[in-house]
């Protein structure tokens, strides 16, 4: 049997208390952009997908000043001419180097 979360349902997170729906949005924030992280890390080939790109985009843009004041993104950076839509993302939240 499977049980879904009650509307209303808190998560705690240890910078805050969400909405679940939100939370769970963190959550994948978070993998999201670690997968692109470890893969460049490790010299990887890697793209995210375009609809995880434009989710990113609607989650994470309105929200990456704050979040940027708060240590969880470093300075935004200067997209390259032409630069795509991941590309446009990874240095805006500033994690995109050439």
């Amino acid at each position: 049997m499977r049980g879904g979360v009650a509307p209303g349902t808190v998560v705690r997170f240890s910078y805050g208390d969400y909405p679940a729906a939100e939370g769970l949005a963190h959550l994948a924030t978070y993998r999201a952009f670690q997968a692109w992280l470890i893969a460049e890390h490790l010299d990887l080939p890697f793209s995210l997908p375009p609809e995880v790109v434009a989710g990113l985009e609607e989650h994470v843009l309105p929200n990456a000043e704050q979040w940027r004041e708060w240590g969880v993104f470093p300075p935004a950076v200067e997209p390259p001419a032409g630069a795509d839509d991941e590309t446009r993302l990874l240095c805006a939240v500033g994690y995109w180097h050439p």
